[in-house]
């Protein structure tokens, strides 16, 4: 690709990158969105434009791979013509959205009780040096291996190839396609941007799920609880693509949860999450077990049957169009659409499956009943068991335990919380069937932040009636 340039050069020239392609996916994301429907808030829309932007940019790469074009020279062409149609409408949207996000922000601060004040500025110290450690150069471990090696192989060969002897470079990966940009242009700086993003990204959708469903209270608790995640900032500031497929995987969710509670049943939601849900497939291939849970939750929530068929192609046919290269990609390459998962594929015999299953499933303490009921406490006393990179950091936030006083509170929660708890039980047990990695848990994370938040502020009311204690009855405001 070229020569090594200057670090500061680097920093620069990443950064120009990173804005530049935000407000190009801005403008993208905006026209896609609101052809699509333009019954979405302020808030949902702004998240999924930017996701979306950003998509439409990783599959134009992608695409020039296919064919053979992945040079330099052509890629520019790409990000420039992107530029031409987008760029005025993604400043004007970008601008609109700093002035709307000031007036937000400006009155509520100051009514938040002392110590919720001085968590969210913790919050913000601890971002700002999770991006101080994105602005260095790669280091991490899955990053050198697969989601930097990979586009640098596909980059030098001109087109995308299969790689047999760097099996994770195979995997469908919106992530590996945005960070060829950056490769292609000799910044190593801009894929740990882009990640730390899609970190910012992540912990927003987690907020704008506690306020769309609860209210502002469970969504800034939801946020406060997410960030104590200890291992959250290091990973955002690593070249994974865990927080790209996290962000789509919940996206595809919430735009399920907006049409289940839409009285009109809007198709066009469905629509949506059915493209979310095919950005998560092509992103990790354990999304397919998220799709397998979102096609779930529609047959239980559509109440007219006959409408049945119609509303699961509504969510299920964008998704598999939207997943489908990458999976046809590897069909056809390797002879497996999941290669070399499963059943192998070219130069993977089953003999050297094998062994990689021997690794995948190396993790955790066990396939029990018993350990799935001690699951909650050895993902705390056994932290290494669940790891591969990140050592004891890599837990969940221990107040998510608090989700074990449900049965206690269930009264008291609304139907929704219900729901969310069904759905992050069906899921934990996919996880704990599988490749029990404790970051394959944060498509998960949000889903629980929001529900602890809420029995919190539950058991803080509960404890001060109890107490007596009646001048005092909030948790958050």
């Amino acid at each position: 690709m070229g020569l090594e340039i200057p670090f500061h050069i680097n920093l620069l020239l990443s950064l120009f990158l990173f804005f530049y392609l935000f407000l190009v996916s801005m403008g993208v994301g905006y026209f896609l969105v609101n052809r699509i429907s333009n019954k979405f808030s302020l808030g949902d829309q702004t998240l999924l434009t930017i996701t979306l932007g950003f998509a439409v940019v990783a599959y134009g790469i992608l695409f020039l791979g296919l064919i053979g074009a992945l040079n330099r020279l052509v890629i520019s062409f790409w990000l420039l013509g992107l530029g031409v149609i987008a760029l005025p409408k993604g400043i004007t949207i970008s601008v609109s959205l700093l002035g709307k996000f000031r007036q937000y922000i400006k009155t509520p601060f100051s009514t938040l009780i002392p110590f919720v004040q001085q968590a969210i500025v913790l919050v913000i110290i601890i971002w700002v040096l999770s991006l101080w450690m994105a602005l260095t150069p790669p280091w991490d471990y899955d990053g050198l291996m697969y989601h930097l090696e990979g586009p640098r192989q596909f980059l030098k060969a001109g087109r995308i190839l299969l790689l047999p002897d760097n099996w994770g470079a195979n995997s469908p990966s919106i992530g590996a396609m945005l960070y060829s940009i950056g490769l292609v242009y000799n910044v190593d700086l801009f894929p740990k941007i882009l990640h730390w993003f899609y970190g910012l990204l992540y912990c927003l959708l987690t907020f704008r799920l506690g306020i769309r469903f609860y209210d502002k209270a469970s969504g800034i608790l939801a946020l406060l609880i997410l960030c104590g995640i200890p291992n959250l900032p290091f990973l955002a500031s690593w070249t994974y693509v865990d927080l790209f497929w996290s962000v789509y995987d919940v996206l595809a969710f919430y735009c399920l949860f907006l049409w289940i509670n839409d009285a009109e049943k809007q198709n066009e939601r469905l629509l949506v999450g059915g493209v979310m849900m095919g950005l998560a497939l092509a992103t990790k291939y354990l999304a397919l077990m998220s799709a397998v849970v979102a096609i779930f939750l529609l047959i239980w929530k559509i109440e007219q049957k006959k409408l049945l068929i119609k509303r699961i192609s509504f969510f299920s046919l964008p998704a598999l169009l939207i997943a489908s290269p990458w999976y046809l990609k590897n069909l056809i390459l390797g002879g497996n659409p999941i290669y070399p998962l499963i059943i192998g594929g070219m130069e993977w015999p089953l003999e050297r499956w094998q062994l990689l299953a021997d690794h995948l499933y190396s993790y955790g303490v066990g396939y029990s009943l018993r350990d799935f009921i001690l699951l909650p406490i050895n993902l705390f006393t056994k932290t290494k068991e669940f790891v591969t990179f990140g050592g004891y950091l890599d837990i969940p936030n221990p107040l998510f335990l608090f989700l074990l006083l449900y049965p206690f509170l269930h009264k008291k929660l609304s139907n929704f919380s219900r729901l969310l708890i069904v759905i992050i039980f069906i899921r934990l047990c996919f996880w704990f069937l599988g490749s029990q990695q404790t970051r394959f848990l944060y498509p998960i994370f949000p889903l629980l932040s929001i529900v602890t938040s809420k029995i919190l502020i539950e058991l803080n009311s509960a404890l001060l009636k109890f107490t007596g204690y009646r001048k005092i009855r909030r948790i958050v405001y």
